[in-house]
C-alpha cells in the first residue's frame, strides 16, 4: 500500500474518533475529497497481486458519500424541496437517455474502452479500430450509479452551504492545494537544475503507487530547453489541469476576499497573489500545449470577474468600455505571441491546424495515420480525432446523446454533449445552479470555464467531480451581495 494511502487511513480514523460535530466531520471529509480530486493523484489505493484497486480520490469520494448518507438517514440534514427536485430532474433525464439508448442503440462505430490495448492513440496509428458497440447492462448501471452519487453529494452540500461555512471551507481548500505548486517547482529543480530525472518519478511511486503499469510518460524535453513537468499526475496536460483549477479558485478567492472585507466577514488567510503568480508561471514551465489555452481562459475570467464586481453586464461592458475591449485584445495578442515565439508550442499549433484541415476534408479519417511524424503530432491527432468522432455522435443524437459514460473524448465539452446531449447538460447545470434560497449564479463565467475552457482538453479529472460546486457557489457572493 502506498504511503499516502496509509496516511489517509490514519487521518480518516482520526476524523471519526475525535470528538467533533457532524458538520465539522462533513466539512473535513468534503475538503479531502475536493483536494484529492483536484490534485488528480494517479496511482492506486492498494493492490492485490498485479491488480490495482481504486485510487485515493475515489476512496475519499466513497467515504464522503457514506457519511452524507448517514447525515440524511440520521435526520441530521433535511433535504430541501427545491434542490431535491433539481437533482431528481438530472437523474431522471439520465435514466430516460439510458432507456432510449437501450431500445434504440446508436448504429455508428465507437471507441468505448480506454485501456492499454484500445485507446485513441492506438486508433490513429492503426493498432486498433472503432466498432459497433452495444453497452452491456453493467455499463449503463455503472454510469447511472456515478450520476446518482454525484447528484446526492451535490444535494447534501447545498443543504449545508451558507456564506460563512463556504468562505472558510473555500480558503482551506486553496491552502492545501498550494503545496502542489511547491511540488511543481521542486520537480523543475530536480529535473532541470540538478539533472536527476528519476527522483520525482520514484517519489510518485512511493507516495501513490505510480509504476510502469500506471504511468504513460517519461521525462521528455519540451521547447528544446527544459524537461516537462507532470506533478503527481501522469503527464503535463494533466498537471496543467490541476494548476488551472488552482488558478481559477484563487481568482474567485480574491473576489471573495474583497467582498468579505467590504462586509466585515472573517476568513482564514491561506494564500496571497504571490502564489497565484507562481502558479501562472508554472503552467508555462510544464511544457504542456494546453497551458496556452488555459492561460487565455484564466485571463478572460480575471477580466470578467472585475467587470462583475463593478456591477457591469459583461457583453455591454466590453463593447462600451474601450479599456475592457483593449484588454481582451491584449490578452489574445499576448498568447498568440507566446505561441509564435516558442518553437514547441508553435509546432503543436501547426500540427493542430493540419489535423483540423485533414478532418474537414471530404475523405474524413481515411489515411489519418499518414500525418503521424512525431509524438507531438500523434498526440494532437488523437485528441482531434476523438473530438471529431464525439461531434459525429453529438450531431446524430444532439438531445440525449449516448447515455452517460459510454464514450470518452479528449474534450470536456464534446464528451458531455455526446454522452448526455443538450438536455442532459442543461439538467446537470440546472442542478449545480439551484440553491435553497433562489440565489443567482454567474452563468456566463461558468459557461466560459466549463464549456469554452474545456474545448481543447479534458478540463477536469475523468467523470463528474463534486468540487464543481465550489465555482458555482463562489459566484453567488458577488451576484447576490448580502442576500445569503
Amino acid at each position: 500500500m502506498p504511503i499516502l494511502s496509509v496516511v489517509f487511513l490514519v487521518i480518516f480514523v482520526y476524523i471519526l474518533l475525535r470528538k467533533d460535530t457532524c458538520l465539522n466531520r462533513y466539512t473535513t471529509l468534503f475538503m479531502i475529497s475536493c483536494v484529492f480530486r483536484i490534485y488528480w493523484f494517479q496511482g492506486y489505493f492498494f493492490r492485490i497481486g498485479q491488480m490495482e484497486i481504486s485510487s485515493l480520490a475515489n476512496v475519499a469520494d466513497y467515504i464522503l458519500l457514506v457519511y452524507s448518507v448517514y447525515l440524511v438517514l440520521a435526520g441530521k440534514i433535511k433535504l430541501n424541496t427545491r434542490t431535491t427536485r433539481a437533482a431528481l430532474f438530472f437523474i431522471t433525464v439520465i435514466c430516460v437517455e439510458m432507456f432510449y439508448e437501450m431500445v434504440n442503440p446508436y448504429d455508428g462505430a465507437l471507441l468505448a474502452e480506454q485501456n492499454y490495448e484500445i485507446n485513441w492513440d492506438r486508433y490513429v496509428d492503426g493498432s486498433c479500430s472503432m466498432y459497433a458497440y452495444e453497452p452491456p447492462m453493467f455499463s449503463y448501471l455503472h454510469g447511472l450509479r456515478e450520476v446518482i452519487v454525484f447528484s446526492f453529494e451535490v444535494l447534501v452540500f447545498k443543504q449545508i452551504c451558507n456564506r460563512n461555512w463556504l468562505l472558510n471551507l473555500y480558503m482551506q481548500i486553496i491552502g492545501w492545494l498550494k503545496y502542489g505548486i511547491c511540488y511543481g517547482y521542486f520537480e523543475f529543480f530536480m529535473k532541470n537544475i540538478i539533472g536527476n530525472l528519476n527522483f520525482t518519478y520514484d517519489l510518485s511511486a512511493i507516495l501513490l503507487g505510480v509504476n510502469e503499469s500506471s504511468v504513460f510518460t517519461e521525462a521528455s524535453i519540451r521547447d528544446g530547453i527544459f524537461y516537462s513537468l507532470q506533478g503527481l499526475t501522469r503527464e503535463p496536460s494533466h498537471f496543467n489541469i490541476f494548476l488551472f483549477n488552482v488558478c481559477l479558485l484563487m481568482l474567485f478567492g480574491n473576489t471573495l476576499k474583497r467582498i468579505a472585507k467590504q462586509y466585515g466577514w472573517s476568513y482564514p488567510m491561506t494564500y496571497t497573489n504571490t502564489w497565484l503568480l507562481m502558479c501562472l508561471f508554472l503552467m508555462l514551465l510544464t511544457g504542456g500545449f494546453s497551458s496556452v489555452w488555459l492561460l487565455f481562459i484564466i485571463g478572460c475570467v480575471a477580466l470578467l470577474l472585475r467587470i462583475r464586481e463593478n456591477d457591469g453586464e459583461i457583453i455591454l461592458y466590453v463593447f462600451r468600455n474601450k479599456l475592457a475591449l483593449v484588454s481582451f485584445v491584449m490578452i489574445g495578442g499576448v498568447f498568440i505571441s507566446i505561441i509564435v515565439q516558442n518553437d514547441y508550442l508553435f509546432n503543436r499549433f501547426i500540427d493542430a491546424v493540419s489535423v483540423v484541415e485533414f478532418l474537414s476534408d471530404s475523405n474524413g479519417l481515411v489515411g489519418v495515420s499518414g500525418l503521424i511524424g512525431s509524438d507531438g503530432i500523434r498526440s494532437t491527432i488523437a485528441r482531434f480525432v476523438s473530438i471529431y468522432e464525439g461531434l459525429i455522435v453529438f450531431i446524430d443524437r444532439p438531445l440525449f446523446g449516448l447515455s452517460y459514460g459510454i464514450q470518452y473524448v479528449h474534450d470536456f465539452s464534446i464528451q458531455y454533449l455526446s454522452n448526455i446531449g443538450i438536455v442532459g447538460v442543461y439538467a446537470m447545470y440546472k442542478m449545480l445552479g439551484t440553491s435553497n434560497n433562489s440565489l443567482s449564479y454567474d452563468r456566463t463565467i461558468l459557461f466560459l470555464i466549463f464549456m469554452i475552457g474545456g474545448l481543447p482538453i479534458t478540463i477536469c479529472p475523468i467523470g463528474l467531480a463534486v468540487y464543481w460546486v465550489l465555482y458555482f457557489e463562489a459566484t453567488t457572493f458577488y451576484m447576490n451581495g448580502r442576500r445569503q
